[in-house]
């Protein structure tokens, strides 16, 4: 799945659907080796709780629904009418509605739970929060190609059919809100992920979606090679400020050298590597010469010039 946030959204309803004797999970009553814990209130609690980090998940998915399938005007249609989209979409709305539980307050979100099975279901919660950024970050209708508007319904799909699964099988706990119409939901996610799986995945999706900005690596220098990829990854991010003309020369330059002492290093035993690497330094000296006549005041970063040099002095 993709962005940051896909992955441990499926990571985590895979463990929660690996786990059974929900009740025994939560503290409560099934075997005479493990004593009872939690008394049937808090039992509840915790269902309660669960109740909205799986709502959580139901709004990640019906976001996920819009942004691969938005279709405006669904009220007063029949399920005979609807698409698979158009359906689960439908349903997962109603889910959503129906549903008294609410979103999963600031505090439940960020602090870690007891009971391994609460853990799993924040985790869950927690990225399907942060997955909302990615409906912003270039995850949405219009800027998808058709496979990879499939791809994410097929995710979303999945998910619910995780959720429909995981309701099934919570249903013992005291007072557990079951999803509006879970056997209707359930066939919708099951026909939509055929619907949407029937071509071969989209996978170039993975790399859109909200990602965290990058930041540079602090502390001593690496010993060896990792030290050298270590400057340079500073030196890329030390780039996202303007640097003055001065600066820029002296990055550009740096780089020339750089791969050129680098083809020099791994020509007896990798002389295709060496190819790239002299290919490399003969476009820096290009950029060199062609940047010698630049100046000027804009600019003040000079941090990307000083790793450059780092990495120079490392290799």
């Amino acid at each position: 799945m993709y962005g940051e946030n896909g992955g441990p959204l499926r990571a985590e309803l895979a463990t929660l659907l690996r786990q059974h004797r929900i009740q025994q999970r939560l503290g409560g009553p099934g075997t005479h080796t493990v004593p009872e814990s939690t008394t049937a209130e808090e039992r509840k609690a915790l269902g309660e709780q669960i109740g909205r980090y799986r709502h959580a998940v139901l709004v990640w998915c019906l976001q996920a629904v819009r942004a691969a399938n938005p279709r405006i005007n669904l009220e007063g249609t029949t399920g005979r009418r609807r698409g698979p989209a158009e359906e689960l979409r439908y349903l997962l709305t109603a889910a959503i509605e129906a549903s008294t539980a609410g979103l999963p307050p600031l505090k439940e979100l960020t602090t870690e739970q007891d009971f391994r099975t609460i853990e799993s279901w924040r985790q869950a919660a927690r990225a399907a929060a942060l997955g909302e950024h990615d409906f912003d970050a270039g995850l949405g209708y219009g800027r998808l190609s058709d496979a990879e508007c499939m791809t994410v319904l097929k995710d979303a799909a999945e998910i619910t059919r995780g959720l429909v699964a995981l309701d099934r099988r919570y249903s013992g706990i005291p007072g557990w809100e079951k999803l509006k119409d879970q056997g209707r939901l359930g066939r919708a996610a099951e026909v939509c992920a055929a619907f949407a799986g029937y071509d071969d995945p989209d996978y170039t999706v993975d790399h859109i979606g909200w990602r965290q900005s990058p930041t540079t690596v602090d502390g001593p220098a690496m010993p060896g090679m990792p030290g050298v990829l270590q400057a340079e990854h500073n030196l890329l991010i030390h780039l996202t400020k303007l640097p003055t003309a001065r600066n820029l020369r002296l990055v550009l330059d740096s780089q020339r050298v750089l791969s050129h002492e680098a083809s020099l290093l791994v020509r007896n035993f990798a002389p295709e590597l060496a190819d790239k690497w002299e290919a490399r330094s003969e476009t820096y000296t290009a950029l060199v010469r062609e940047s010698r006549d630049l100046g000027g005041h804009l600019g003040t970063d000079g941090q990307a010039a000083s790793e450059g040099v780092n990495a120079i002095g490392r290799l």
